[in-house]
């Protein structure tokens, strides 16, 4: 039973797993009122009439020509739609360039997991005057979700040494080529070549689906 299906109370019998139209408990209560009363009672009457009523509904909405959610033209759906297939092959395109770029860039910053990153001190939210700074260490990269349009805002998940409570994300685009404290509030001061990225990463479908996933054609951007 799926997570949905668990999620529906019977507005009937107060279950949770079905709807009224599917409530074994009102269909046993109408037919006991058929069998001691006849087909003439209201409540059976009126039982009746709603799953009539409830059919025709359902065999006019599967009469209907499909629309599709991405072009919003009729005679398919999103799964076959040929402008959504054409837009995601060339976002894939797009971002199999980004991605190489961005791995070379992040591979020249040493940037791999466990790279020591320095960042000023923060208090009062203000960075204070600190040459030093805090060290914190490279944890993970998020290769689902980074991509040529966000340009790997966030894409590097670092922890604080000195505090193994406390987090952040780093963002290191590929035109990104000599990071400092002074210029971009960070850099790298023990290098780190590794770096696991999955197998489809160079494909350039990683982090492609949330460009389309909830989109249509107009709201998209690729």
């Amino acid at each position: 039973m799926s997570s949905v299906t668990k999620s529906v109370v019977c507005s009937y019998c107060h279950t949770r797993g079905h709807n009224r139209q599917t409530c074994p408990q009102l269909t046993a209560d109408v037919k006991r009122i058929e069998d001691q009363h006849g087909t003439d009672h209201p409540v059976v009457v009126k039982h009746k009439a709603s799953r009539v009523s409830i059919s025709q509904s359902a065999s006019r909405r599967a009469k209907m020509p499909r629309s599709c959610t991405y072009c919003h033209t009729l005679g398919h759906n999103r799964r076959t739609c040929a402008a959504l297939g054409l837009d995601r092959e060339i976002a894939i395109a797009k971002n199999a360039f980004w991605c190489d770029e961005y791995l070379s860039n992040i591979k020249e910053l040493g940037l791999g997991i466990g790279a020591m990153v320095r960042m000023p001190r923060r208090q009062l939210h203000r960075h204070t005057p600190s040459t030093s700074g805090d060290l914190w260490m490279v944890l993970e990269h998020d290769w689902q979700r980074v991509n040529y349009i966000n340009d790997g805002e966030r894409g590097v998940l670092l922890q604080q040494i000195s505090n193994v409570g406390r987090r952040t994300w780093l963002s290191a685009h590929p035109g990104l080529k000599t990071p400092s404290l002074a210029v971009t509030g960070w850099e790298v001061v023990s290098p780190s070549y590794d770096f696991g990225a999955p197998p489809a990463w160079a494909s350039g479908t990683m982090g492609i689906k949330s460009l389309f996933e909830n989109h249509d054609q107009e709201s998209r951007v690729i």
